[in-house]
C-alpha cells in the first residue's frame, strides 16, 4: 500500500494525508515486523498505543489516533478485498486520544487592527532605511502578504499546497440568485480537488495582486481563464518560498503573535478565524 501512495503522489494525483498515510503505516510495520496481517488482535493494538505512549512521552491526540486507525482500516480492507484475510479478522481500535487543543484565531478586534496595521505596515521603515520607506524584495513581501492575509481570512482556504498551487486559470465570475460570486476551483490541497464559492468583495485582493503585472492589468478573471500563471507571486514575478516569517515579524510588531491563551498564531489561524467568523 505504501508503493501505492507513494506513487500517487509522485504523479500529484495523491491526496496530502496519504503522506500521512505512509508514516503511519510505516510505523505499524516497524512495531509488528513480519506478523501475518489476520492475526493482529485488539490486544496487539493495545500494546502498540501503549508504545506510541512510551516514544511520545504522554497520550497521543485524538487526531494522531484517528489518523493511525484510518490508515490501518485501509491496509485491512485491502486484504480483504485481494482474499488475504476475512472480514470476520479486522480489528479495529477504539480512538482514547488527548482532545486537540482549539487552534490560535483572530477576535474580531483583533483582526480588525491587523486589517489597519497592514496598510502601513507595507511601507513601515526598517533598520535599512531609517529614514522611512521600504525598498526591494521587502517592499515586495509585504505588499503580497497583505493581500495574502486578507484572501485567506475571507476564503478559508489552506496555506500551503492550496495556495502554492492556485493559478490565475482556476478562478472566474458566477451570479448565484442575482449576487455575484467567484468561484475557486483548487487543483491540490489536504482533501484533493475542491471547488471554494467566495464572496466577491475578495475580488478588490485579487484585483490589486493582479495589477501589479501590466499582462494582467485591467483583465476580468473570465478573460484570465487561460493565463497559466500562479497567483501568489512578488512583482517581480518570483514566488517567495516561505511567508510564514515574515507574516510573524508583522504579528510580532503589530502586537498580535500571541492570543489570550499565550498560543502563538501562524498563517494556519487565518483558516480558524475564518471558520470562527463564518459561525
Amino acid at each position: 500500500m505504501i508503493k501505492g501512495f507513494q506513487a500517487d503522489l509522485n504523479s500529484g494525483t495523491g491526496k496530502a494525508t496519504y503522506v500521512d498515510y505512509v508514516r503511519a503505516i510505516t510505523r505499524f510495520k516497524e512495531f509488528f515486523g513480519n506478523k501475518y496481517i489476520g492475526n493482529i488482535t485488539y490486544q496487539d493494538l493495545v500494546d502498540f498505543d501503549r508504545e506510541r505512549t512510551r516514544k511520545l512521552g504522554r497520550k497521543a491526540k485524538q487526531s494522531t489516533v484517528n489518523l493511525a486507525n484510518t490508515a490501518l482500516l485501509r491496509v485491512f480492507n485491502t486484504t480483504v478485498r485481494k482474499g488475504w484475510v476475512h472480514q470476520s479478522q479486522v480489528v479495529s481500535f477504539k480512538n482514547d486520544g488527548l482532545k486537540g487543543e482549539r487552534r490560535a484565531y483572530f477576535e474580531l478586534h483583533e483582526y480588525q487592527k491587523l486589517y489597519r496595521y497592514m496598510r502601513k505596515y507595507v511601507r513601515l521603515g526598517t533598520k535599512d532605511s531609517p529614514q522611512g520607506g521600504v525598498k526591494g524584495r521587502t517592499l515586495m513581501i509585504r505588499e503580497l502578504l497583505r493581500d495574502y492575509v486578507l484572501f485567506l481570512t475571507n476564503t478559508g482556504m489552506r496555506h500551503g499546497t492550496e495556495t502554492r498551487n492556485l493559478k490565475w486559470k482556476h478562478i472566474s465570475e458566477t451570479v448565484i440568485n442575482g449576487q455575484q460570486y467567484l468561484l475557486i476551483k483548487l487543483e491540490k490541497g489536504k482533501t484533493g480537488r475542491r471547488t471554494i464559492v467566495s464572496r466577491h468583495s475578495v475580488r478588490k485582493y485579487l484585483d490589486r495582486m493582479k495589477d501589479r503585472f501590466e499582462n494582467l492589468k485591467g483583465k476580468t478573471f473570465n478573460e484570465l481563464l487561460g493565463v497559466d500563471e500562479f497567483v501568489f507571486r512578488l512583482r517581480d514575478g518570483s514566488t517567495p518560498k516561505d511567508l510564514h516569517g515574515a507574516f510573524k515579524i508583522m504579528l510580532q510588531k503589530a502586537g498580535l503573535l500571541d492570543d489570550v491563551n499565550g498560543q502563538s498564531r501562524s498563517l494556519y489561524s487565518l483558516r480558524h478565524t475564518y471558520a470562527t467568523f463564518q459561525i
